[in-house]
C-alpha cells in the first residue's frame, strides 16, 4: 500500500515539474507557440528571417539567386530616348572625307605656291604691305589734309587686314613669296622723291590704281577660291576696299581740281 502511494506521488510530481523543465532547457510544449512566430507578419516569407514585409512590397532579391536578371541587361530602350543610332554612316563619312580631301588639296596647293588661293594670298599680302608704307609716306609728305587723312586710313585698316592674313598664312605653314617686292619698292622710291601738290596727285593716282586691282582680286577669290578661310577673309575685307577705291577717286579729283585751279 505504501509503495502504491509513493508511485502516485512521484507521477504527480513529474507532471507538475515537466513545464518548468521544458522552459529551463529551451524546449516548449505543443501548447506554447514561439515568441518569434507570434510577432511574425502573416504575409512574411518564412525564409526571410525576422525581416518584416508590408503587403504589396516587392521582396529584395539576392544578386546570386538563380534566375536573377541584371536590370542593365533587361532594360529596354524606348524609341527616341538614348537609343543608339545604328544606321549606316557611309554617306556621312563620304561627305566628310570629301570635305577633308578638298581642304587637304587646297593646303597642298598653298604649300606648293600654286593655284588661285596661293596667288590671292601672296598678292593680297604684298599689296597690303605696300599700301601701309605708302600711307605712312602720305601722312609725312602730303600737303592736302584729305591726302593725309586717306594715308592714315590706309595705315590703320590695311595693318589690321595684314595681321589677319598673316595669321592665316602662319596657321597653314605657308611662306610668302617676294615676287612683287622690287616693283613695290620702285613705286615707293618714286613717291618718296615728291612733295606738295605733286606728291598728292601721284599718291592718289597710285592708290586708285592699287585699289582697282585689289577689288578685282578679292572678288575673284570670293567666287573661285577653294580655301574657306581665304574666301572668308576676302569677303570680310572686300567692302573696305570698295570704300577705299571710292575715296581714292574722289580725293584724286579734289587734288587735281585744286592744281588746275591754281
Amino acid at each position: 500500500m505504501f509503495k502504491r502511494s509513493l508511485a502516485i506521488s512521484v507521477i504527480a510530481l513529474l507532471v507538475l515539474l515537466t513545464p518548468a523543465f521544458g522552459q529551463e532547457y529551451g524546449q516548449r510544449t505543443p501548447d506554447q507557440p514561439s515568441d518569434q512566430n507570434q510577432n511574425q507578419n502573416p504575409n512574411q516569407n518564412p525564409n526571410d528571417g525576422n525581416q518584416t514585409q508590408t503587403p504589396g512590397q516587392q521582396p529584395s532579391q539576392d544578386p546570386s539567386a538563380p534566375g536573377r536578371t541584371d536590370t542593365q541587361d533587361t532594360q529596354s530602350t524606348q524609341p527616341g530616348q538614348g537609343e543608339p543610332d545604328r544606321r549606316d554612316k557611309s554617306g556621312d563619312r563620304q561627305t566628310t572625307e570629301g570635305k577633308m580631301a578638298g581642304a587637304t588639296g587646297s593646303e597642298s596647293a598653298l604649300s606648293q605656291q600654286k593655284g588661285q588661293d596661293w596667288k590671292f594670298l601672296n598678292n593680297a599680302a604684298m599689296s597690303g604691305m605696300l599700301e601701309v608704307k605708302l600711307g605712312q609716306l602720305a601722312v609725312e609728305r602730303g600737303s592736302s589734309q584729305a591726302v593725309k587723312d586717306f594715308g592714315q586710313k590706309m595705315v590703320d585698316q590695311h595693318t589690321k587686314a595684314n595681321q589677319d592674313l598673316m595669321s592665316i598664312a602662319q596657321n597653314k605653314g605657308v611662306s610668302l613669296s617676294q615676287t612683287d617686292e622690287a616693283k613695290h619698292q620702285k613705286a615707293y622710291d618714286k613717291l618718296s622723291q615728291l612733295s606738295g601738290a605733286e606728291f598728292d596727285q601721284a599718291y592718289m593716282k597710285q592708290m586708285e590704281k592699287e585699289h582697282k586691282k585689289d577689288v578685282k582680286e578679292f572678288e575673284k577669290q570670293v567666287e573661285k577660291g577653294e580655301d574657306s578661310e581665304l574666301r572668308d577673309f576676302a569677303s570680310k575685307h572686300l567692302p573696305h576696299l570698295r570704300e577705299h577705291l571710292e575715296i581714292a577717286m574722289t580725293t584724286r579729283d579734289q587734288v587735281e581740281g585744286t592744281q588746275r585751279a591754281e
